[in-house]
């Protein structure tokens, strides 16, 4: 069978969250364009618009195309009154990265409206996806910070040495750093 996501949702997601949820899929989805397109044997992009979002890994590294469509029409298959179902076997292929990104972010603009499940453990891949791009974000901007922090005190080491300034003019956070 292959290693699947399954989806639900209603019949017609709301306009104003589709609109800032295709936005950030745009965002997220715009770094894997030589990962992705609109299918396995394509060269268009990925679909995302005010009405879908499709996209399959590229040849080989495809396998069923991910589709999501704002507004459900009867012919699919209604699990209760209240939800269709949907679901995209990736194999793990490196597409499904994309795909559990895009499900991320179902949950996150539709709330109860969705609900995702997947062969492997939901919780734990939500987990693994916050780890390595929140966590991965906050310790680049740490990190970052750290970077502008060390060159203004070599900057007033430097300033010290030929001159410039005294040991007065410096501010009182950098201090600590030149004892």
């Amino acid at each position: 069978m292959g290693y699947t996501h399954y989806f639900q949702q209603i019949e017609e997601l709301p306009k104003d969250k589709w609109n800032s949820f295709i936005k950030e899929v745009k965002t997220t989805l715009g770094n894997g364009q030589t990962t992705i397109k609109f299918d396995y044997n394509s060269n268009k992009p990925p679909q995302i618009d005010e009405e879908e979002v499709r996209f399959n890994g590229v040849g080989d590294n495809g396998h069923e195309t991910f589709y999501l469509s704002r507004v459900q029409f009867p012919r699919y298959n209604r699990v209760d009154k209240s939800k269709y179902f949907n679901f995209c076997k990736t194999a793990r292929k490196p597409y499904d990265k994309y795909v559990v990104k895009v499900l991320i972010l179902m949950e996150k603009y539709f709330g109860d409206d969705v609900e995702i499940s997947s062969d492997g453990d939901w919780d734990h891949i939500k987990k693994e996806e916050y780890i390595e791009h929140v966590l991965k974000r906050e310790v680049n901007s740490t990190i970052s910070s750290l970077e502008g922090l060390i060159q203004n005190v070599y900057d007033l080491i430097g300033d010290l040495q030929k001159g410039r300034i005294t040991t007065e003019d410096i501010p009182d956070i950098y201090k600590q750093w030149l004892e």
